[in-house]
C-alpha cells in the first residue's frame, strides 16, 4: 500500500490503495475535477483560498488526501486522478532521498539532451516535487520524452515494462 512509504496516509483510502493501483489511476477515489474540468480552478478550490493564491494559503495536501474517500474498490475503475501521480512523486521522494525533479534528471532528463531545463513546482506543504502538474518544456522536449515511450529502441524504458502496462490498463 501507499501508505507503506507514506506513513502519513495510513488507515486511509488513498493509503491503502496499492502502488501499483495509484500507478494505473484505479485507487477508487472519489476525485473529480470541477464542472468546466478546470485544473488550475479545481486546485485553487482544493488546496488554496481565492484571494490568496496557491503558494500562500490553504490545505495542507497530506490533510487533504487524508479526508478522500473511496467510491469503488481499489483497482476495479479508471478515474484520471493528479492526487496519484503526487502520491507517487513522494513516495519517489522518500524512497530515492531525490525529489522527482531531480531524479528525473538524473534518470531520464539528462539522457534525451533537452534544449532547455524544464521548470517544476512542489507539492504544496510536502518536500516532494508535483508529479501531477507544473511540469513545463519545450514542444521539442515534450516530443523527446514521448519517444522514449514509442521507440522499441530506447534503452530508457523497456519495451517489457511499456507493454505490461498497457496490459494492465
Amino acid at each position: 500500500p501507499a501508505s507503506y512509504y507514506i506513513k502519513e496516509l495510513e488507515g486511509t483510502a488513498l493509503g491503502l490503495a496499492s502502488v501499483r493501483n495509484h500507478l494505473k489511476m484505479s485507487t477508487g477515489s472519489s476525485f473529480k475535477w470541477d464542472a468546466k474540468g478546470d485544473a488550475r480552478t479545481y486546485f485553487l478550490n482544493k488546496y488554496a483560498n481565492k484571494s490568496c493564491g496557491m503558494d500562500k494559503c490553504g490545505a495542507d495536501v497530506l490533510d487533504v488526501w487524508k479526508k478522500e474517500k473511496s467510491i469503488h474498490p481499489a483497482g476495479k475503475v479508471w478515474n484520471y486522478d493528479p492526487q496519484s501521480s503526487d502520491i507517487l512523486s513522494l513516495i519517489i521522494s522518500r524512497t530515492t532521498g531525490k525529489n522527482l525533479n531531480k531524479y528525473w534528471e538524473e534518470k531520464v532528463w539528462s539522457k534525451i539532451g533537452p534544449e532547455r531545463d524544464a521548470f517544476w513546482r512542489k507539492i504544496r506543504f510536502t518536500d516532494a516535487t508535483s508529479g501531477a502538474n507544473f511540469f513545463f518544456a519545450t514542444p521539442r522536449d515534450f516530443i523527446k520524452i514521448g519517444k522514449i515511450f514509442t521507440d522499441s529502441n530506447q534503452s530508457i524504458i523497456p519495451a517489457s515494462w511499456l507493454n505490461q502496462m498497457v496490459e494492465d490498463a
